[in-house]
């Protein structure tokens, strides 16, 4: 395989060649191209997401915090709304927030 072989050469000593049958070469082979697609499905999403995030003050609050991605912002800002709904940074968190969360842990990432 051309990962394990980049990797040895590279010096990695967890590199080890891997001896995959030909169906298996296949599945992963597979697995790698859908993997490339959804990265580039993810690329152009954000593509769109970034302008309106960035045009919003509140969207550009959200990115600010660490770990805060644009798709991230971009799902807060959908699902919670605008933050001046809630009296408070403590409301916001109390009430705004959890939904989001709740809507995650039952149904999946956003």
């Amino acid at each position: 395989m051309q990962l394990a072989s980049a990797r040895r050469e590279a010096g990695d000593p967890a590199a080890a060649e891997v001896q995959l049958s030909v169906s298996g070469r296949g599945t992963l082979g597979g697995y790698l191209k859908l993997l490339s697609q959804v990265r580039q499905q993810v690329a152009q999403v954000t593509k769109l997401i970034r302008p309106m995030v960035s045009r919003s003050k509140e969207g550009e609050r959200w990115r600010s915090l660490p770990g805060v991605s644009w798709v991230l912002a971009y799902t807060i800002l959908a699902e919670v709304g605008s933050s001046s709904r809630f009296a408070n940074s403590r409301k916001l968190g109390a009430e705004g927030l959890p939904t989001l969360i709740l809507d995650y842990m039952q149904r999946g990432r956003p």
